[in-house]
């Protein structure tokens, strides 16, 4: 719902989790308030040594940083370019060059890679064990 609100009358600066920083102005969630969102996700109201509700396929517990790694791993494996998952990731280039004149953030070409992993991500369990046999072929082959 959130996110169709915005696709309706999207504004630069528009986040789907939005918070303020220390002046008080529109911000992303830190990095520590997503993490602790993805572990209430999990774990609130859960005895103690109950297994998480979100888990991978190995059954551990689901994390930020697990969820960008799946979104990389599915990106390759879909054949997505490599310059829009990184943007979607935003991650910074380090080659000063390429970073002065690759300034544009590509929101509307990554959406369409954003909806199907979108897609992917909310298809069911079968998602995490698919990656997994990429990965393990890809490492296999030498990619």
């Amino acid at each position: 719902a959130i996110a169709r609100a915005l696709a309706n009358d999207p504004k630069p600066g528009d986040y789907v989790f939005p918070s303020r920083d220390a002046k008080g102005e529109p911000a992303p969630l830190s990095n520590m308030a997503m993490g602790m969102l993805v572990r209430g996700m999990c774990f609130d109201g859960l005895k103690a040594d109950a297994p998480a509700r979100l888990r991978d396929h190995e059954g551990r517990a689901v994390t930020v940083h697990g969820v960008r790694s799946s979104f990389k791993e599915w990106s390759i494996a879909a054949g997505m370019p490599y310059h829009l998952s990184e943007k979607a990731l935003a991650h910074v280039e380090r080659q000063k060059t390429t970073a002065a004149y690759a300034r544009l953030d590509h929101q509307e070409t990554r959406r369409p890679m954003m909806e199907k992993w979108a897609e992917a991500a909310t298809r069911g369990p079968t998602a995490p064990v698919m990656l997994a046999e990429h990965r393990a072929a890809r490492v296999a082959g030498g990619a």
